[in-house]
């Protein structure tokens, strides 16, 4: 199956969405660090248009700091998301020849920045795909690890090396406007870009892959708390926040992201995935909630703790959170009092 396309920027101006009714759009967001002043209007005009699968894509500039301008494509990604109601972007950037006009490219220099883009998008916890033409990617000799992201190839089969398929495939132009098509359903499309919550299994895994991170490396805890919303308005959280709801949130993919777990209980409460302790009996993957100091995360404000179970038997929860261990300072895997469970949170097999 296939899914058939758009992409647009700002140079596109009014796009009539319902007119050319794709089942997906990717809308410029950013260009070098600055933002593209019509994905607003475009991301929400597509979704009043019932476009399903919406993106946001980065044209990146050669000249300018890679890790600066993926900062800047995923802060602007996230105030579009909280502006729009539901929606999950698919993250892309679009590599071409800025700023020189014509080939032969700075090769070291494009592929320094590009890498540096897609290091910061990784470590953050975002696929993004890669844009752009045959012969730019391949003179790249990018690495291996790269060729997990999706390629939207700008050209014609076959994929430049490390790719070894193409994703997304764009086919041309059609009154003025960008034409791609996705190899997939939708379904396919919001794994690719894992844009769904990961399975119990899958987001225990997650976890369990960052043991022993603690706060001395501040750079992976700002990930966690990267992005973290509240009242859909992104929080920048300064180093040293609290940081086990951001992380519970990290490791399964839930979005959006939440900084205090009376939030996680709220959001569970409403999705109906909220158990109580003598009712349900929690599988590995699930949230362990705990109240603090006296006080309960039930309520809104209350204070609490979140961890990811890994096994719960007789009175014994077995959990890996952070902000968890000894100093309470990094992600650890923690024996923990059945009776101190105020509540549980049944995740999705």
């Amino acid at each position: 199956m296939t899914l058939e396309g758009v992409d647009v920027s700002h140079h596109n101006g009014p796009v009539p969405w319902a007119g050319i009714s794709p089942s997906f759009a990717f809308v410029r967001a950013s260009y070098g660090t600055a933002p593209d002043a019509y994905a607003r209007g475009h991301l929400s005009m597509a979704q009043g248009a019932g476009v399903e699968l919406l993106g946001a894509y980065h044209y990146m500039r050669g000249d300018v700091d890679g890790t600066a301008q993926a900062r800047a494509f995923l802060s602007r990604a996230a105030e579009l998301e909280a502006q729009l109601p539901g929606a999950a972007l698919a993250l892309a950037v679009d590599i071409e020849h800025l700023p020189e006009p014509e080939p032969p490219w700075d090769v070291p220099t494009y592929r320094a920045v590009l890498l540096a883009f897609l290091e910061t998008l990784r470590a953050a916890g975002r696929v993004c795909a890669v844009y752009g033409p045959r012969l730019l990617l391949a003179d790249l000799d990018l690495p291996a690890w790269v060729s997990r992201l999706p390629l939207w190839a700008a050209s014609t089969p076959p994929a430049p090396a490390p790719w070894t398929s193409i994703a997304i495939q764009q086919t041309g132009v059609v009154a003025k406007i960008d034409r791609n098509t996705f190899t997939g359903d939708a379904d396919d499309w919001r794994r690719l870009f894992e844009l769904v919550p990961l399975t119990r299994s899958e987001a225990l895994a997650r976890a369990l892959g960052e043991e022993g991170v603690s706060e001395a490396n501040v750079e992976r805890v700002r990930e966690y708390l990267a992005g973290c919303q509240r009242g859909g308005i992104p929080l920048p959280l300064p180093d040293g926040a609290e940081w086990c709801a951001a992380f519970a949130c990290w490791s399964g993919l839930v979005r959006p992201k939440r900084c205090a777990v009376w939030e996680l209980v709220e959001d569970a409460r409403a999705a109906g995935t909220l158990r109580e302790p003598g009712a349900y009996w929690p599988a590995p993957g699930d949230l362990a909630v705990y109240g603090r100091q006296g006080q309960t995360p039930l309520t809104r404000g209350g204070l609490g703790h979140v961890g990811r179970v890994i096994e719960a038997r007789n009175q014994t929860v077995i959990d890996i959170s952070g902000n968890s261990g000894d100093a309470a300072d990094r992600v650890a895997r923690m024996p923990r009092k059945l009776s101190t469970v105020v509540a549980w949170i049944a995740v999705p097999d």
